[in-house]
């Protein structure tokens, strides 16, 4: 089994546009994102997928990339275009989906949901963590994970849930190729969370707890929270 890690960024985010190029410490957040992941020594190759012609400029200077088309509606159509422009991983392989904006994620965290998939009946695997900062809570922003038994019953923003979901996931590529087929729900466009449609077509999404924090940059204001 082989681990292939792809970071889907875009330039336009509605809620926070050109947020990859931003300087976070002398760095911008899409170089940090690709470097936390290349610790990882469990991946065969990490790439970044864009098809923004300032991403592809910056992050060339850095790293491996994937062009890929601008007609993707979420990120997980992305990082399937990238795969199979790749080649060489067969279905049984691991795809680890880092989003672009999770600039401190750990290898740790990624080597957690890689030794998921020592359960052959695992196809889908994220993070969550155990949250105690009640703004965290309350914001729209932070996408909550409702789970019982290490399987994720529902991904939520409204306040009132422990635990965060952090942006990570790992794919089966046979399952991956399935997902990116399945037709959109409503609950996907009301809650802005691709999850539901996994869910909703009897997808199980299993999940692992970790207890490193992370920061996503989803809005400017997400940048206060930053220690550095």
């Amino acid at each position: 089994m082989k681990f292939v890690a792809i970071i889907p960024t875009r330039y336009e985010s509605v809620r926070f546009p050109g947020k990859a190029l931003i300087d976070i410490d002398g760095k911008s957040m899409i170089q940090r994102v690709y470097e936390n992941t290349k610790k990882c020594v469990f991946l065969e190759e990490v790439v970044i997928a864009t098809d923004s012609k300032k991403i592809i400029r910056h992050a060339s200077n850095f790293a491996d990339i994937v062009v890929t088309s601008s007609n993707h509606t979420n990120g997980t159509s992305r990082c399937y275009e990238a795969l199979t422009i790749l080649g060489g991983y067969n279905d049984e392989d691991v795809v680890i989906n880092v989003q672009g904006d999770q600039p401190f994620i750990t290898p740790t965290q990624i080597e957690r949901i890689i030794n998921a998939f020592d359960d052959p009946e695992k196809k889908i695997v994220t993070l969550e963590k155990l949250v105690d900062d009640v703004e965290e809570l309350k914001s729209l922003n932070v996408v909550k994970v409702i789970s019982l038994n290490g399987k994720a019953l529902t991904f939520l923003r409204e306040s009132g849930f422990p635990f965060k979901h952090i942006g990570v996931y790992g794919f089966k590529v046979g399952t991956l190729r399935e997902l990116v087929n399945l037709p959109e729900v409503d609950e996907e466009e009301y809650f802005k969370l691709e999850q539901w449609r996994w869910l909703a077509s009897g997808y199980t999404i299993h999940t692992v707890t970790t207890d490193e924090d992370t920061v996503s940059i989803d809005v400017p204001e997400d940048l206060k929270k930053l220690k550095l």
